[in-house]
């Protein structure tokens, strides 16, 4: 489909955003966010992704339903990456927590906790909150790119500040 199609059939089936896996050589690459809106569908983020590892990878255990997604974050050099994400799946603002005090974290059932991975490179996966088991995928992120106001002016980010 193109952008304007996603746009029309996210409307009209009343989704806050729409999100568009890239693949490159059949896996996937890229994540790219955007918002439905009546004149154009506008960008929100690209989160590029240096590898992923499937939740069939991780464990046989099913997904468990969710209903509230919150995003987490082990270290405070995360913090901008946490929001673009918070923004990008339009949760709550990112709670900075350790992946130990998960359990702890109120509001949500499902997080998505970011941890530091070497280099520049950020690891995250999904994780059921209670009781703690991670259901995945398990993502390497390698950088972002966020767009202010839907205007279309880019902003590159880093993963550590």
């Amino acid at each position: 489909m193109s952008l304007e199609d996603l746009n029309e059939l996210a409307l009209q089936s009343g989704a806050e955003r729409v999100l568009v896996v890239g693949t490159s050589r059949g896996n996937p690459s890229s994540l790219a966010f955007y918002e439905p809106h009546p004149s154009a569908i506008r960008p929100i983020s690209i989160i590029h992704l240096r590898g992923v590892s499937l939740r069939r990878e991780i464990t046989d255990r099913r997904a468990p339903h969710s209903r509230y997604l919150c995003i987490t974050y082990s270290y405070p050099d995360l913090a901008h990456l946490a929001q673009v994400l918070s923004l990008s799946f339009n949760v709550e603002e990112p709670v900075l927590a350790p992946l130990e005090q998960l359990t702890q974290v109120e509001g949500c059932d499902l997080a998505l906790h970011l941890s530091p991975g070497s280099g520049d490179v950020t690891n995250s996966s999904f994780y059921r909150v209670r009781p703690p088991w991670e259901v995945g995928p398990r993502m390497r992120i390698g950088g972002f790119r966020e767009f202010e106001g839907g205007s279309g002016s880019e902003v590159e980010g880093n993963i550590r500040e």
